[in-house]
């Protein structure tokens, strides 16, 4: 309307150059709104009763996991004992991007058939499933079928990961610790060669005037 632009279509009975068209046209926006709202909803409702029955509503398991035919994970022990290995490698070596280059040079795929990367291997070290921790849709719960490492190895390599996040943000604010001394430092030249220069002015005019 900013514009003097209306639309007016003859299939769908839609004139926004008259106030009635207009009105329709609202209402019509407001009833498709409210069809999504709806769908969002059932689609959450129907994923926290599947949740509630342990079942695995997305329909990529996670890696170390098959879905049954009823929708619950099945431990893959293949896949189980890849995860397992995944933890003891990065407690060994505290890189993800060093796991994912191994696990990649050996040829070894993700799930879903990609190359491993360090967010790749990151999914795997965080997922609490491995533990038993179910938490979907809103639903936590334990589930000891779905355990697949000992929480004590789980622990760990959490213990590394936070650690070397401690590690990074504490160099972090070392480094802006030295910047700021940095900064200081120069500002302190900068004042003390300005009153260099302002006594050797004075100085200058009294020979002047002398």
């Amino acid at each position: 309307r900013e514009w003097g632009v209306g639309l007016h279509s003859i299939t769908e009975q839609i004139d926004t150059t008259t106030p009635v068209g207009r009105f329709n046209f609202r209402n019509l926006a407001s009833a498709a709104e409210l069809e999504r709202d709806m769908i969002k909803q059932r689609s959450r409702m129907g994923m926290h009763a599947l949740a509630k029955q342990h079942k695995w509503p997305n329909p990529y398991p996670p890696m170390g996991y098959d879905k049954d035919e009823d929708g619950k994970l099945v431990v893959n022990e293949e896949e189980a004992d890849l995860v397992r290995r995944i933890f003891v490698m990065y407690i060994d070596r505290h890189s993800m991007p060093e796991v994912a280059f191994e696990l990649n040079e050996e040829g070894i795929r993700t799930k879903r058939d990609k190359e491993w990367s360090a967010w790749s291997v990151k999914k795997v070290l965080s997922n609490e499933i491995y533990i038993g921790e179910y938490e979907v849709a809103g639903v936590e719960d334990y589930v000891g079928d779905y355990r697949i490492i000992e929480d004590s190895l789980f622990e760990k390599a959490t213990e590394v990961r936070y650690r070397f996040k401690n590690e990074q943000n504490e160099m972090s604010e070392e480094r802006k610790k030295k910047k700021t001394d940095k900064m200081v430092d120069k500002y302190l030249d900068f004042l003390d060669e300005m009153e260099k220069r302002k006594a050797k002015k004075v100085e200058g005019m009294k020979n002047i005037v002398e």
